[in-house]
């Protein structure tokens, strides 16, 4: 397989980290990207990629921080090209504008997948990677609408575009980032194998607290009390009152899940009903702990 790995900073361009395998810009399949949203809402950072890549599917997002190596970096684009032999790479796209939608946007992407292959089980679908605005809806109802129509056994990664302004979280596939898009690239054939692993660099913070009132991706109460104002007191410092700091990672335990868990990241808070909106669901009963 061949790699390349790239990023691209203000008044220095793109500029090569590594390289692995055949250099010639044809001879790759599928480039990822990642990077700050001010920077990729420039159209030109995408159109330098598939200049250099030019038979690549492209597929990427902004996010609140660039993974490079080891270490997490801001302030630029990351890009990771890949030259797959006999793995055949597919990308697709939806338009979802309404937080309403996803659970159906899930099902429509999925089918987009499914209709790449010509029957021959040779060539079936074998991963979809999808990255999706994480702002604008809720990733668990996304999620059960790709499962239910891709099936258990299709393994589903992927993530939420973010942006450090809190503004605008763009998405792009085989086109110029933008808003409102969920982007899968589907891994066809069985010469495809795949496995994953997950890491994080956060430590738990704080007491373990039962969510005692959510609905869905919202927590209005946390062991009785209002979420909003307790959290408050572990997350703000003396006199400050901006909810712009109070965004923050926690990790859940679903009620009943034993050994089952994940993180959710504050995407808006309800000052007025006193509620926290995560970008996943955050099922009453479940257990939470803070994280940083």
């Amino acid at each position: 397989m061949n790699y390349q790995q790239l990023q691209w900073k203000p008044n220095q361009g793109w500029k090569t980290l590594l390289k692995r395998g055949e250099s010639r810009g044809e001879t790759f399949s599928l480039v990822l990207y990642f990077g700050d949203a001010g920077l990729l809402e420039d159209p030109k950072r995408f159109e330098e990629l598939q200049s250099q890549f030019p038979k690549a599917q492209i597929i990427g997002c902004s996010t609140g921080g660039e993974i490079l190596n080891d270490d997490s970096v801001e302030g630029s684009i990351v890009a990771a090209a890949l030259g797959f032999e006999k793995t055949k790479i597919k990308v697709d796209s939806v338009i979802c504008d309404s937080p309403n939608n996803w659970y159906q946007s899930g099902i429509e992407l999925a089918h987009k997948m499914i209709g790449n292959t010509s029957g021959n089980p040779d060539e079936a679908l074998r991963m979809a990677m999808v990255y999706c605005d994480g702002f604008l809806g809720n990733g668990s109802d996304l999620v059960r609408g790709l499962k239910e129509t891709l099936g258990a056994r299709i393994p589903i990664v992927g993530g939420l575009a973010m942006d450090t302004r809190m503004k605008q979280c763009l998405v792009g596939a085989n086109a110029p980032p933008r808003p409102n898009l969920i982007a899968a690239a589907g891994f066809y054939g069985d010469a495809f194998e795949f496995k994953s692993a997950t890491f994080h660099g956060c430590s738990p913070y704080g007491p373990i607290r039962t969510v005692t009132k959510s609905i869905g991706q919202t927590i209005y109460e946390l062991d009785g009390q209002g979420a909003l104002g307790l959290l408050r007191k572990y997350l703000l410092e003396d006199g400050e009152s901006d909810p712009e700091n109070l965004r923050f990672t926690m990790r859940v335990k679903p009620n009943g899940l034993a050994g089952h868990e994940y993180n959710r990241a504050v995407i808006a808070i309800d000052e007025k009903n006193g509620g926290i909106k995560f970008a996943g669901d955050v099922p009453q009963g479940s257990r939470i702990q803070l994280l940083r």
